[in-house]
């Protein structure tokens, strides 16, 4: 039997003291890791780093099933999307009702669309397609395990939108200055900009077999929340970090308008002295709410170093509820961050509530009934549609290794 998140967190703990013992060593003998000890400080990182993910995975199970039991619609009004809100009520209502939940999921399981044609207004334009849309309850979940399972789009700002949303945005600052009694006030204008968002579609099918679908004790809903929240998450993570905008968001290592940066001394390290002339080249302002976005493979190259105090730079989350740290600012771990390579960034530091996705309306759902029906299995259509950009690219700043 395998050990719980607890006991994985006291675990990883002894091994974070363990490479402290090998690299304080190397440290105070103003050395590299010798072949001795490289391997076996590698390998317990290693292990700290599968049993990290373990409770990672463990922890998010937790929190998605917590979320798969409650039904409360939450709070309403705003525009800005947060877990378990429906910011356009009037809009959805319809989609809000038991009677259309419950024809929803008749059509789901068996493909019957009597009820859903009685609700002609269900279809949004995809009729001819066969496509219905989700109700608000599995819409929410979708979301909330959305949430749960992108960081990118859990720390940024979220909104949800019928139609293409042009933010304005400002490209550069007037200022003031000391005018001479009686003298003209010196004119000093905002120069402003615009981010249009706009809707990509990102989809998926999945087959269920007919007898899991006629088994009433089959979770259903929680099975195609958690499934298609999954498969979206993967994608909309990828392409928040690096999309190109070409059928999909814009990402922020991809954004032309960021102009911070910082780049390392060398081409295949990392040194104390570039994660801190990382963490200065954002503002002040923007660095008090800044994360760090970062792969596994990068923070494994700066997880043992030192400041000129003596002191690691980076602490891992070791107990319940503890994030993992860089100069005092949150790491956001991500296999679609950017792997260690010369010449490229690794990383990205900022304020990510200046990033922004738009949610065009709700998921689509379709059921294919005759394309698998040889193999005795329903497939299952979903599509969403979605956009992210960045809206200030002064609250970023690239972290880039050099050539």
């Amino acid at each position: 039997m395998g050990m719980n998140a607890i006991e994985l967190r006291q675990k990883n703990a002894a091994l974070y003291d363990q490479m402290k013992v090998i690299t304080d060593k190397a440290s105070a003998e103003k050395r590299s890791l010798n072949a001795d000890e490289r391997p076996k400080w590698d390998a317990m990182w290693t292990e700290f780093e599968q049993n990290r993910k373990t409770i990672d995975t463990e922890e998010r199970m937790e929190e998605a099933a917590k979320t798969l039991e409650t039904r409360s619609e939450g709070p309403k009004g705003g525009k800005k999307a947060e877990p378990g809100q429906d910011p356009v009520p009037e809009k959805r209502s319809k989609y809000a009702t038991e009677e259309y939940r419950a024809a929803f999921f008749d059509y789901i399981r068996s493909g019957n669309t009597d009820k859903l044609r009685e609700m002609r207004a269900q279809t949004e334009g995809t009729g001819s397609q066969g496509g219905v849309l989700v109700p608000v309850t599995l819409d929410k979940k979708i979301i909330n395990l959305l949430s749960e399972l992108n960081v990118v789009r859990a720390a940024s700002t979220v909104i949800v939108t019928e139609n293409q949303e042009d933010i304005p945005v400002v490209g550069s600052h007037g200022s003031a200055g000391w005018t001479a009694e009686g003298g003209a006030t010196v004119e000093s204008d905002e120069a402003f900009g615009k981010v249009s968002l706009k809707a990509n579609k990102a989809d998926t099918m999945i087959l269920i077999s007919e007898e899991l679908l006629s088994d009433s004790v089959f979770d259903l809903e929680a099975y195609l929340a958690g499934e298609f929240a999954r498969r979206f998450s993967v994608i909309e993570e990828a392409a928040f970090i690096s999309g190109d905008g070409v059928g999909k968001p814009n990402g922020i290592l991809t954004t032309s308008t960021i102009k911070n940066s910082s780049t390392t001394a060398a081409s295949n390290a990392i040194a104390a002295d570039d994660i801190k002339n990382m963490f200065f080249s954002l503002a002040p302002q923007y660095r008090k709410n800044a994360s760090w976005l970062l792969s596994d493979s990068v923070i494994k190259l700066i997880a043992m170093i030192k400041d000129s105090y003596g002191q690691y730079m980076w602490t891992p989350g070791l107990s319940n509820g503890q994030e993992d740290k860089l100069l005092g600012r949150p790491v956001m771990l991500s296999s679609s961050a950017p792997v260690f390579a010369a010449g490229a960034p690794a990383g990205v530091f900022g304020d990510f509530s200046y990033y922004w996705i738009a949610d065009r309306g709700m998921p689509v759902f379709q059921r294919l009934n005759e394309r698998y029906a040889e193999l005795g299995q329903v497939g299952f259509r979903a599509y969403k549609r979605v956009d992210g950009a960045v809206t200030n690219p002064n609250a970023f700043s690239l972290f880039k290794i050099k050539a």
